[in-house]
């Protein structure tokens, strides 16, 4: 992401903008870097994506469309199984790519973007979250299913091997 010439983020995604589109706000900073294009199939997603980026921002039905918008990189944020094409088709073009965690949901899929990302030398990275771990799966069952009442407060403690730089 390069500064001011930084021109782009994305939530393009067949279900909408959802609600990993909030990752991206993070990235529209004056100075930084700014949201100029979205792509999202349903007018809800491109509603919400005006209430997120701004009157400034184009919004396209196909993200084929947010080639002309001058993008230097793009934020992947649709669904899981979701996330293969569009990080081809970017990477394709030369454009830098985010995708969130997980890159793919199966082995193939991985090794596409992988692949694309080596030939077009297009930079690829892949967001940190823990949506999937066995251990946040069964705590969500258990608030769910109500075992322990309602949640009232929550302490997470992050524990890695080399320190909080080693995973991000």
């Amino acid at each position: 992401m390069n500064h001011d010439r930084t021109r782009s983020r994305t939530a393009p995604g067949r279900r909408g903008v959802g609600q990993r589109a909030q990752l991206a706000t993070s990235a529209d900073r004056p100075g930084a870097a700014r949201a100029v294009s979205c792509a999202d199939p349903a007018q809800r997603g491109r509603d919400d994506a005006r209430r997120l980026f701004g009157d400034t921002v184009h919004l396209h039905e196909r993200r084929a469309d947010m080639l002309a918008d001058d993008l230097d990189a793009v934020f992947v944020l649709t669904p899981d199984d979701a996330h293969t094409e569009p990080a081809l088709f970017f990477l394709q073009a030369g454009v830098a790519v985010f995708v969130e965690k997980p890159l793919a949901v199966d082995l193939t899929d991985c090794d596409r973007v992988l692949d694309t990302a080596a030939r077009s030398r297009a930079r690829l990275r892949v967001g940190h979250n823990l949506r999937h771990p066995p251990v946040l799966r069964r705590m969500r069952r258990l608030v769910d299913d109500g075992a322990i009442g309602r949640v009232r407060a929550v302490w997470c403690r992050h524990f890695v091997g080399h320190g909080g730089d080693h995973s991000f």
